[in-house]
């Protein structure tokens, strides 16, 4: 809600007084391990979907993407400058809809705030010693590790049962992303669809 200060001019007053915004500082932790673990799920649910049936991973895909909203919402109106937040949030709002498909793998980015990537890389800047060298090793692994995702999943989509493809599993698209990006070279498995062959390139 706006409320007008003493110039006339209308600021944002948080719906719930910041308890929330102050409640998740708090745990901040334990929070964003609690979503990303939510997000892992919700990405891999993604690839057991029926589009020609309703079945249980659909369900729990719906479920989470309610949750998803629910927080950002809530969270939302809770901020002292909603703008900023929306600025700021803007992927988690667009991921937490289904209908986004491949998009919404871009969620695997949530997993990048339990390291709290801003303070590793000042510590990897700064070179303090063990510590820093292990948490910007953490936030190296996982950058990796949601890339390498991100591959496999473009390639999934792209490559699938396509005429002279080998990708027919995501097992299989993980393998194209993990031979391409390393250029190993040793694997026959190429990409073969033209949106394949912009994602390995």
């Amino acid at each position: 809600m706006e409320r007008p200060n003493r110039l006339g001019v209308r600021h944002w007053r948080p719906v719930f007084g910041q308890r929330l915004s102050k409640f998740v500082d708090h745990h901040r932790q334990r929070w964003d391990v609690m979503m990303a673990v939510l997000t892992v799920l919700y990405v891999a649910l993604g690839f057991f979907e029926d589009p020609q049936r309703w079945n249980a991973a659909e369900v729990v895909v719906w479920a989470l993407s309610g949750l998803f909203f629910l927080e950002f919402l809530l969270r939302f109106l809770d901020d002292q400058s909603p703008r900023l937040y929306l600025r700021d949030h803007w992927i988690d709002l667009v991921t937490s809809f289904p209908a986004v498909g491949p998009l919404r793998l871009l969620r695997l980015l949530r997993l990048l705030r339990v390291f709290n990537s801003a303070r590793m890389l000042k510590r990897l800047a700064a070179d303090k010693g063990d510590a820093s060298t292990t948490a910007g090793l953490r936030f190296l692994a996982t950058t990796v590790f949601v890339f390498w995702l991100l591959a496999g999943y473009a390639f999934y989509v792209t490559e699938l049962n396509q005429p002279r493809s080998m990708v027919h599993s995501f097992t299989n698209a993980l393998f194209l992303a993990f031979t391409t990006s390393t250029t190993v070279g040793f694997s026959p498995m190429k990409a073969v669809t033209p949106e394949g062959q912009i994602v390995a390139g």
